[in-house]
């Protein structure tokens, strides 16, 4: 029988200590089948899961932009909140409560 060893690190006041539990194939293999089974529960459209995951590494967002809008933004909050409460009245007495 073939085990792989798994390193974790001890508890407690020597945590540069590790101790080493044998897993065999055969766990690694249910392991890995649960993981795949519950990723295509949770993500039906695989292709969603892949565009989700490519954006989170390379977010589509271009620098120039996001610079033109914050420098379009008024250097006092209390302006933003104002607009917020002005401009967003369903949500105006939601923040309301808040104040």
């Amino acid at each position: 029988m073939k085990t792989f060893r798994v390193a974790l690190p001890g508890i407690g006041d020597r945590l540069s200590e590790k101790k080493v539990i044998p897993i065999r194939k055969s766990t690694w293999l249910w392991i890995g089948s649960a993981a795949i089974i519950l990723s295509l529960a949770a993500y039906p459209k695989p292709d969603l899961f892949l565009r989700t995951v490519r954006q989170a590494v390379k977010p589509p967002i271009e620098a120039g932009v996001a610079a033109e809008i914050s420098r379009s933004l008024p250097d006092d909050p209390s302006e933003i909140e104002a607009w917020v409460i002005e401009e967003i009245e369903r949500d105006a007495k939601d923040y309301a409560k808040w104040e």
